[in-house]
């Protein structure tokens, strides 16, 4: 009989697309992976790296609780909702990317690194950054962002 864990394990496996495979076993030691391991290696994954991919769902982020570096950049990405659900990202890269609410940030208190230059079209609105409270570095090139009253809020703010 097949062990509960190791077939939920291979059935998230199977369930992912190549490309986001390929980026996980990238972020992973391949010669620590076991298949029955794989979900013991997803709750470990703290840093991924999916930039310059054709990778378009966000999703399986999900899959990795303690994630703390995220990067999306040039991703054709379009929906940012699982951002909400990595409670421990503390940097987020994405630029050229499609601008996304951020709202979802505000589910990541510990974000203290963002990057949102050079948007594949206007941000959608900044209200929402001043509730960063935990931002030190803010990448805004190219954003077109020209009020700048939201980010005087922002006390731990040292690079713009």
């Amino acid at each position: 009989m097949v062990p509960r864990v190791h077939t939920l394990a291979l059935h998230i496996w199977d369930s992912l697309s190549p490309d986001w495979q390929n980026a996980i076993m990238e972020a992973i030691e391949p010669d620590e992976v076991a298949d029955a391991s794989l979900i013991y290696y997803f709750e470990k994954l703290e840093h991924l790296d999916i930039s310059y991919t054709q990778i378009d769902d966000l999703s399986p982020v999900q899959l990795f609780p303690n994630l703390k570096h995220l990067d999306v950049s040039a991703t054709p990405i379009q929906d940012f909702r699982a951002l909400q659900h990595l409670p421990h990202l503390k940097e987020l890269h994405a630029a050229y990317c499609r601008p996304f609410s951020l709202e979802l940030l505000t589910f990541t208190p510990q974000l203290s690194v963002l990057d949102l230059s050079y948007p594949c079209g206007p941000l959608i609105e900044t209200s929402y950054i001043e509730q960063l409270s935990q931002l030190e570095e803010l990448f805004l090139n190219k954003t077109g962002l020209t009020n700048v009253l939201d980010l005087l809020m922002l006390e731990k703010l040292r690079v713009l």
